[in-house]
């Protein structure tokens, strides 16, 4: 991506509309969320870029966020895998997946590409030193970007991320890392001048 400032787009496949579609114009990448669908047998991501031509140019995150971590994925891992490596034949660029569902599960999802691998943790509150520490088990293991999403208690939480994004930085990882709730938007907006791998925004006005 050559925009200094890349924007990820978060939707869910309900949610697609011709306005929603047009925004992308603006957008470096398109997570699709696809954790409420009850059949994933039938989701195709090459039928749905036929159907939206604008989507032959972004790139795709798929994302089956688990229930335990606020999504609604509640499927065995093994349908998981199989979904994500259809996916990545398909044409997906990205595969997010939970922290915790990874380590887990290595003999699964070993087989994805780590230059396809979002490595994902999504937290209630936490302090600096927790999400220290979790940055650096995950920095352990191969993976594209890190993601950590943890939930606000005020602003000053805007000093965590700058925190973690240091360590990436130092760590040569890229990395997005923000605060959820109304007390972690300035985290977000500081979060791409501190060099998050990208911004998430939701045109369906959904968490991300």
């Amino acid at each position: 991506m050559m925009n200094p400032n890349p924007l990820c787009a978060s939707m869910f496949l309900e949610h697609f509309t011709s306005k929603s579609i047009s925004d992308l114009n603006q957008c470096d990448l398109l997570e699709l969320r696809l954790d409420k669908e009850t059949n994933l047998d039938l989701f195709s991501l090459a039928s749905l870029r036929r159907a939206y031509p604008i989507l032959l140019s972004t790139d795709i995150l798929i994302t089956l966020r688990h229930v335990a971590e606020g999504g609604f994925f509640s499927q065995s891992e093994s349908v998981r895998i199989a979904f994500y490596l259809r996916m990545l034949n398909e044409g997906a660029r990205y595969l997010d997946l939970e922290f915790s569902a990874y380590k887990n599960n290595l003999n699964l999802y070993s087989s994805i590409p780590s230059e396809n691998l979002v490595l994902s943790a999504h937290l209630g509150t936490a302090t600096c030193e927790q999400l220290t520490e979790l940055f650096n088990d995950m920095s352990t293991y191969p993976a594209a970007t890190l993601k950590l999403i943890f939930t606000a208690t005020d602003i000053n939480c805007a000093l965590h991320v700058r925190h973690i994004l240091n360590l990436a930085k130092a760590n040569r990882r890229a990395t997005v890392c923000h605060a959820m709730g109304e007390q972690g938007e300035p985290s977000r907006i500081l979060g791409a001048l501190w060099g998050n791998a990208w911004t998430y925004i939701s045109p369906d006005n959904n968490p991300t």
